[in-house]
């Protein structure tokens, strides 16, 4: 119900959470501990925060590519009177905020490969160059 509600909610009325420059947090609440953690009872039939840790690398990624295409579209997001994160708070603080979440979601890797005790958690790390490639093009 959370998930629906935040998903209708992310365009649509009453809340419009997209104008309001809550987009990126909805993004990441979404598809972050409501979408996998709601998977997870369903799968497991019991909750664990350690699924919502997990699953916080990718989260990250997704709330970046939102925020690349809100800051792509940040002077006709004004225009509409879309209000995003990247409207608040510049060029310049929008590509230091995509280094952040880059940073962190490859910074969580290591530590759940030593958690895990799997190298294979790794994997996702040979896009650090990809993300760097976007990054230097922001």
């Amino acid at each position: 119900m959370v998930a629906f509600l935040l998903a209708t909610s992310y365009t649509s009325s009453p809340l419009k959470l997209e104008y309001s420059a809550l987009g990126d947090v909805t993004i990441f609440i979404s598809y972050g501990p409501v979408l996998v953690g709601l998977s997870f009872i369903v799968q497991a039939g019991y909750f664990d925060w350690i699924a919502i840790y997990y699953a916080l690398p990718t989260t990250i990624i997704n709330t970046a590519v939102m925020h690349i295409n809100n800051s792509r579209d940040a002077i006709t997001d004004v225009q509409a009177g879309v209000r995003t994160i990247a409207n608040f708070i510049g060029p310049q603080n929008c590509f230091y905020l995509l280094l952040i979440y880059y940073c962190t979601a490859f910074l969580i890797l290591p530590l759940i490969s030593i958690e895990m005790d799997s190298f294979m958690v790794l994997l996702p790390l040979i896009t650090i160059p990809k993300a760097y490639i976007i990054c230097k093009k922001f």
